[in-house]
């Protein structure tokens, strides 16, 4: 099976996709790596929708290399390595069957979604913002781009849940239960990385609120 049709499967059929990366972890693990990484640069993105795009305007080049696009991106990837992890050892002591390779490609594989977001969303939205001076314009394409943001944002989730039940062979009740328990623990590392390398990030936040 190609790397297309895997990408399509897990959007699209994501209980076959699913069951094959668990029972071929080899063959699929160097690739859900890649998977992270490019969600790793995708992922961050999502941060324009809650400070404003006008953070991304105003910022000067140098500090969006530095606090947005280096320390967003390894928070991200990081974050997903912990997450990941944490859910297979999570899933485990609850009677998980799936291998650490298996389960840890399949949450890779199920994160994809966020990839499209970058793609299909941020990157064309941001580059209008750069180059038109009309207001009303930008602001309905943000709207526009903020309520696709959030509809991938819920498929992105079924799909994660998804990936942990069938290559872990749990119970829906345990896949949920070592999701919220995997994602609770990798806050307290996730916000430890951000209030180091993006000491701003919570003041615009909350200055958007």
């Amino acid at each position: 099976m190609s790397r297309t049709s895997n990408l399509l499967d897990v959007l699209f059929h994501p209980d076959k996709a699913f069951q094959e990366i668990g029972e071929n972890e080899n063959h699929f693990f160097p690739r859900a790596v890649l998977i992270l990484i490019g969600t790793s640069i995708f992922y961050p993105s999502i941060d324009l929708f809650s400070v404003g795009f006008d953070w991304l305007v105003e910022s000067e080049i140098d500090e969006i290399l530095t606090e947005f696009v280096l320390g967003s991106v390894l928070v991200s990837f990081v974050t997903g390595m912990l997450f990941a992890s944490f859910t297979f050892f999570i899933g485990k002591k609850l009677g998980g069957k799936g291998s650490f390779k298996g389960v840890f490609s399949s949450i890779c594989y199920s994160s994809f979604p966020f990839v499209i977001i970058g793609l299909i969303f941020v990157i064309p939205i941001a580059l209008l913002v750069f180059f038109l001076e009309d207001d009303f314009i930008t602001m309905g394409l943000f709207w526009f781009a903020g309520y696709g943001e959030f509809f991938i944002l819920i498929w992105a989730f079924v799909l994660l849940l998804m990936a942990i039940k069938i290559s872990h062979k749990l119970t829906w009740g345990k896949t949920i239960g070592s999701t919220i328990i995997g994602a609770l623990i990798t806050t307290i590392p996730y916000l430890a990385m951000l209030s180091i390398l993006q000491p701003d990030y919570f003041q615009r936040l909350f200055w958007y609120f």
